[in-house]
Order: C-alpha cells, then structure tokens, then sequence
C-alpha cells in the first residue's frame, strides 16, 4: 500500500552539544527493532517563553505578530524534513533545567508554536516537542550500573532512591563524582550502556522521558505488520499504559 510506512525515521531536533553528539543513543532500544532509527537532524536555539512585553514589541499596526525569528531555523527545517518521506517524524528535544523565572507549560507553548507555524494541519501530528527533565544527566542515575561502568567509577554509584527526574543539578551531582565529566566525551560511553528498560521500569518515575517514548511508540503502531510490532512489547516494556505521563507534553 503506498500509504503505509515499514521504516519510520525520526529526525531530531535539540539544543545541547551533548545531545546533538549522542541523543540517538538513548532510544537504541527502540531503533534495535529494526523498523525505525533516530538522527540528529539540527541543534538549535535554546528558547525561552516570550514575556507580555515581548508579545506586545512583536505587533505591528495590523496588529499580526511579527513571524518568529526561530522560524527559519526550526520551522522550515522541520516542514521540509517532513516532507522529503512520508514515514519522516519530527521530534524537539530540550533541557527543561530548573528556574523560578517561568513555567513548563510556557517553555511547552514556545516551541510548540514556532514549530507549528511552518507545518499544515496534516503535518502537525508528525511532529513534537518534549523535554529531559531535568537534564539528560539525569537519566543516568536511573541506571547507575551503565555510569558505574561506563565512567570507572569508585566508591559506584548506588540507584536512586525517588525519581530522578526531581534531581536538581543531575550534571553538577555527576561531576562532583567524576570531576572530569564533558557532556560530549562522556555522555556517549554511558549512553551506549543506557537501558531505556530500566529506566523506566518505574512507572511512578520518569514521566517526561515516557511521554516522548509514548508518542514515539504511537507514531510506531501505523506499522502494517502488527504482529511483528505486537512482538517489540513496547507498552508493557516501558509501562506506556499504566505508567506516569507528563501533563505538559502529552496532549500531542
């Protein structure tokens, strides 16, 4: 059927050095199926939410907002990377980091936005925008035996007790156990240890990363063979059913 897709390619979208090296490697468990694969398609901006001045600064007398100026960098790219392959998805990816200064929700609407004002309403559903929460780093420490390894570590690190997702400072944790941490040299050793199984073998823990595992499996289920996808597992691998989403990004 010309309609149907044997093969998903999920381009990705980030801002991080760390990620724009090594982010593909946190879904191995997903690509290792053999029906999709993930690829660094950009690094972009980092943005932030626009404030009610800003809003205000962006109108002009007919009283439009003035395009975005992340549009050529994020929404045409990811127009055109939809485009090229009907089985082509579009994933944004951030740090969702710690501030007093604005809301998940805000940051969400930001990208959610730009992204969307280059895509049709056809497209639209083809892409999305999720956060590592609080910081890649974090989801090391939900599979302490991949950084003990990977990284030599000595006294190991013990699992965490809680979510990991709460950790604070993930990265700055890291470094004062291996001072000499770089998110470029370092993450990818640990990443190709990384089990996305035990990460997120606590349905209570990790709800960002799952709700972006969710969409990626939901966007997986249009694969024709279903017996053959029925085989991966996936929702009971990663508890997508049970387990805990993330209210910001999963209505999408």
């Amino acid at each position: 059927m010309p309609n149907e897709c044997y093969y998903f390619r999920f381009g990705l979208f980030v801002t991080g050095e760390g990620e724009e090296e090594h982010l593909p490697k946190l879904f191995s468990a997903l690509s290792q199926s053999g029906i999709c694969s993930f690829n660094v398609k950009r690094r972009i901006p980092q943005l932030r939410p626009i404030t009610s001045k800003q809003r205000k600064a962006r109108m002009v007398r007919t009283g439009q907002i003035i395009p975005d100026k992340n549009f050529n960098s994020i929404a045409v790219p990811a127009r055109r990377y939809l485009q090229a392959d009907k089985c082509n998805r579009v994933i944004l990816i951030d740090d969702l980091e710690w501030s007093d200064k604005w809301e998940p929700q805000q940051m969400f609407e930001r990208y959610r936005s730009v992204l969307d004002a280059g895509l049709s309403a056809t497209l639209k559903h083809k892409a999305s925008v999720h956060f590592l929460v609080i910081m890649l780093e974090a989801y090391f420490f939900a599979h302490p035996d991949a950084l003990n390894h990977a990284l030599n570590l000595a006294p190991p690190v013990a699992q965490h007790d809680g979510d990991v997702e709460t950790i604070r400072n993930p990265k700055s944790r890291l470094r004062q156990l291996f001072p000499d941490y770089n998110e470029r040299d370092h993450a990818g050793l640990i990443l190709d240890r990384l089990d996305l199984d035990i990460v997120l073998s606590n349905p209570e823990c990790c709800s960002s990363l799952r709700t972006c595992v969710k969409w990626i499996v939901d966007q997986l289920k249009a694969y024709p063979n279903q017996e053959t996808f029925n085989a991966f597992n996936f929702d009971e691998r990663f508890h997508l059913q049970e387990g805990q989403l993330y209210p910001v990004t999963a209505d999408q």
